[in-house]
């Protein structure tokens, strides 16, 4: 994979991860 397109890739989907990691972590206090 071209590393540019990468960087970019990454840039448009980071909040996108942080979102999905907060809801992965409210699950899990959840049932906890």
């Amino acid at each position: 994979m071209d590393a540019t397109y990468y960087c970019e890739y990454n840039k448009n989907n980071i909040t996108n991860f942080y979102l999905e990691l907060l809801l992965l972590v409210v699950v899990l206090v959840s049932c906890s």
